[in-house]
């Protein structure tokens, strides 16, 4: 049975856990690990100018208390790193994203220890400046999947083990790119297509190895606020195979979430840093689970909004209330009966 008490989600669950090393495992005699996703994260432009100007820790410095307590943080990096020697790949694209090398630093304020490139920016600059920003996030300590030298690589799955637990925690990353020539092939590095066959295997492959597994899916259209059918049938298809959650990035809002077999899918957590305003862009979620062995013990959403602009802050007070009132909306027409509707707190009990 799960119930929900305000924003946070509650099951039973047997034990495990699984981190990086460094934080501090909650409820570690219980065996769990806390996991905290995040939405889009681009580290350039403005962004860029800030952290400059302000330091490193100024960006995530609001939220950084509560990352922090997390195990895990995982979300979807949407700027490369490079010192502006690589030319864009695409100068008629309207947005190439490039962050000073420097601004891996506020990646390790905000604790991030998982990183999905699996986005249509992650081949902005060319293979040279994909190599440099993994060579960059390895050597800080910061793991990342989804694109990479080959095919196979970019479909490697990122696992992370607590060896408190040995609880091993998996990470798989597919997305959109603007060409056909920016998917990673046999021998040509790139991004993990959406092609469901690539997916379904892996899936397959990937919960052999892990205990709970995390499919990230860089999707959708911009500022649209409901998936379509068919990213449904997607997300449906790779639980059924064996994900534990599946997550979403790239409309820079957030959509619904669903309950699916007992998984979780948040179809986009919309942008956690960027600097973007219009469109409702300024408002996110964070999703804080405890996790165990297949299972999650709970859920709680976060909402976020800004402060200075563009540097994500819990939301407070009509602002929260607000950003829980939309998601519970555009949740309600995801889920697939009564139950699942009232588990969500989309009608009452």
């Amino acid at each position: 049975m799960i119930r929900i008490f305000g924003a946070v989600l509650f099951c039973a669950a047997p034990a495990g856990a699984a981190a990086p090393s460094g934080p501090v495992l909650l409820d570690s005699s219980f065996g769990k690990a806390v996991l905290i996703v995040g939405g889009d994260v681009m580290l350039g432009r403005g962004i860029g100018k800030s952290i400059a100007g302000r330091g490193a820790a100024y960006p995530f410095s609001a939220i950084a208390p509560l990352l922090k307590k997390a195990d895990i943080v995982f979300g979807n990096l949407e700027s490369l790193f490079g010192e502006s020697a690589y030319p864009p790949v695409f100068i008629e694209k309207s947005y190439n994203f490039l962050a000073s090398t420097s601004s891996v630093k506020a990646l390790k304020h905000g604790n991030f220890s998982a990183l999905s490139l699996a986005n249509n920016h992650a081949m902005d600059y060319g293979a040279p400046a994909l190599a440099d920003t993994q060579r960059l996030l390895q050597k800080n300590g910061i793991g990342y999947f989804g694109a990479g030298d080959d095919l196979t690589r970019a479909r490697k799955p990122l696992i992370i083990t607590r060896s408190s637990s040995g609880l091993r925690v998996g990470f798989l990353g597919y997305g959109i790119v603007c060409s056909t020539s920016l998917i990673a092939g046999k021998t040509r590095p790139g991004v993990a297509p959406i092609v469901p066959n690539y997916m379904y295997r892996d899936v397959l492959n990937a919960r052999k190895r892990t205990d709970f597994l995390v499919v990230s899916v860089h999707w959708g259209s911009e500022f649209a606020k409901m998936p379509s059918n068919e990213h449904r049938r997607l997300a449906h298809k790779i639980i059924d195979l064996g994900a534990d959650a599946v997550i979403g990035h790239h409309p820079h809002i957030a959509q619904g979430f669903e309950l699916y077999k007992g998984k979780l899918i948040a179809y986009s957590l919309g942008n956690l840093l960027f600097d973007m305003r219009h469109k409702g862009s300024d408002r996110s979620v964070l999703l804080r689970m405890s996790i165990s062995h297949r299972t999650i013990n709970s859920i709680e959403l976060i909402p976020v909004d800004r402060f200075n602009k563009y540097f994500p802050r819990p939301a407070r007070n009509k602002v929260r209330q607000e950003i829980l009132d939309e998601i519970k909306k555009i949740s309600a027409p995801l889920n697939l009966g009564p139950s699942a509707l009232t588990v969500l707190g989309l009608v009452k009990e």
